[in-house]
């Protein structure tokens, strides 16, 4: 039989742009199951197809047990409908050094494709307190230098960690998935993208219980490397953690980054830009995105931007020219775009921007999220500040046509909160009447402020003398 299934195949056009031959798993052995493992009779049909050039691996109906797989160049798997994957719950099955369910190095023209689905048994790899257990496949789908990885049509459900993680891959095209995870078990990011370039993610759904999708450019010392020309668009995102997050790992640069026209339920961070390892985060645009911030965390962030270290020795980076426009947020929670005092963030836009605040909650014994557990500073923490928005070491801050509705009364907030911000456009502005203690707009060290359209009126600006070289402090009630 295998001898019929390999001339069949030699007849078939191996050219990924061509339908490529279809291999059915269960001519090699493969029987339906949770209790058969059918790993032996996958990984044998990836390598044939693999040496005769490419194919596809088919998996039929019915339920097929692995271990580790190794996907090779020019192979896909596609899963009919009716047809799971199942990860083994067994850590022995698994490969010791790529510990993976599934692995794929150096390949080329690879992809998981069909309505079938990946099932991840996640509740066999951590405890009943949703502590991690040891053996877990960490990254359970992982891509390394791969070079055209296709995506699309497939569920994956209930990962034991990062659902999907790719690494110096390029031209990756992730279309119309599912990504269903326990949003209680820990580490399970949606797709992380460290040092990928030209990346298409688009008609998907993500519930993760870490970042739903997170941008990496740290590489230890491989500083020449960039993330690139990343599209996010149609996407609905549920996250315990970050929805779209960069970083905490910001070694080289990343750059020229898209979302939009995005959803996204019941997050801690909405939009958040992490940055403790140097490294440039720069030409990055958000644009149609609805933010539902409310989770299970006490401090949620719809934008949350911060320039720190990792550590002391860590260099500082530089952020530049990011551009929020037409969000709607829905939150208790606050907004923190701060850069630092020694490393200026530079040409930050908010454009029809508007916020609607429920119970606004009491910020006064918050930290700053570190983003990480290896970060071992807080450095300049501005969290504790009671704002609707609180900017800092900025230059060149664009605030046009920005509203804050508070539907129900909470902790008492300014409206905007600057320090240390010099350039400031403020334009068509609406903030809610401010409690006595507060004040619509408060500034501190700030210069070169200009309002226009709804603060045009210079009689409701009210400038405290400046002391030394300090500039006047404004303020706006």
């Amino acid at each position: 039989m295998l001898r019929f299934v390999v001339l069949l195949l030699l007849t078939a056009t191996a050219a990924w742009a061509q339908p490529p031959a279809a291999l059915d798993i269960r001519l090699l052995g493969a029987r339906s199951g949770a209790e058969h493992d059918s790993r032996p009779a996958l990984q044998r049909a990836i390598d044939s197809l693999a040496r005769l050039g490419g194919g596809t691996v088919y998996l039929p109906n019915g339920t097929w047990r692995s271990g580790t797989l190794f996907l090779k160049s020019g192979v896909r798997l596609y899963l009919e409908a009716g047809a799971t994957l199942l990860s083994s719950p067994n850590p022995a099955d698994y490969d010791t050094v790529h510990r993976h369910f599934l692995y794929a190095a150096d390949a080329r023209n690879v992809g998981i494709e069909g309505p079938g689905t990946f099932y991840g048994n996640e509740r066999y790899f951590r405890t009943d307190t949703y502590e991690a257990t040891p053996g877990r496949p960490l990254q359970w789908l992982h891509f390394e230098r791969c070079t055209g990885v296709r995506i699309r049509d497939t569920k994956f459900v209930d990962a034991p960690g990062w659902n999907m993680a790719f690494s110096k891959c390029d031209d990756v095209v992730i279309d119309g998935i599912s990504i269903l995870s326990n949003v209680r078990t820990p580490n399970t990011d949606g797709i992380d993208l460290r040092l990928t370039n030209n990346v298409r993610i688009a008609n998907s759904r993500l519930v993760t219980g870490d970042d739903a999708i997170c941008l990496k450019a740290r590489e230890g010392a491989d500083r020449q490397s960039v993330v690139e020309n990343i599209t996010v668009t149609n996407c609905i995102i549920e996250s315990d953690d970050a929805g779209i997050k960069l970083g905490t790992g910001s070694g080289s640069t990343i750059r020229f980054c898209s979302f939009e026209n995005i959803v996204m339920r019941n997050t801690r961070f909405g939009l958040a830009l992490f940055m403790k390892d140097g490294g440039t985060y720069e030409h990055i645009r958000f644009s149609g995105i609805q933010i539902d911030c409310r989770s299970r965390s006490k401090n949620n962030y719809p934008i949350y931007v911060d320039l720190d270290q990792r550590n002391d020795q860590s260099p500082l980076g530089r952020i530049h020219d990011i551009t929020y426009d037409n969000i709607h947020i829905y939150t208790a929670g606050n907004s923190l775009v701060a850069g630092h005092p020694k490393s200026i963030a530079t040409d930050l836009t908010f454009r029809d921007v508007t916020v609607y605040v429920d119970s606004a909650a009491d910020v006064s014994g918050f930290k700053k999220p570190k983003g990480a557990r290896e970060v071992s500073t807080y450095g300049v923490d501005y969290s504790r500040v009671p704002a609707q928005f609180t900017f800092a070491h900025i230059r060149g801050l664009r605030l046009e046509n920005v509203r804050v509705i508070e539907r129900s009364t909470g902790a008492p907030r300014h409206g905007l909160w600057m320090k240390n911000v010099n350039g400031v456009l403020l334009r068509d502005i609406e903030l809610p009447e401010p409690a006595p203690s507060m004040q619509r707009i408060s500034t501190e060290a700030t210069t070169n402020l200009r309002a226009e359209g709804a603060w045009h009126e210079p009689k409701r600006w009210r400038l405290s003398p400046a002391r030394g070289d300090q500039p006047a402090q404004q303020q706006y009630r």
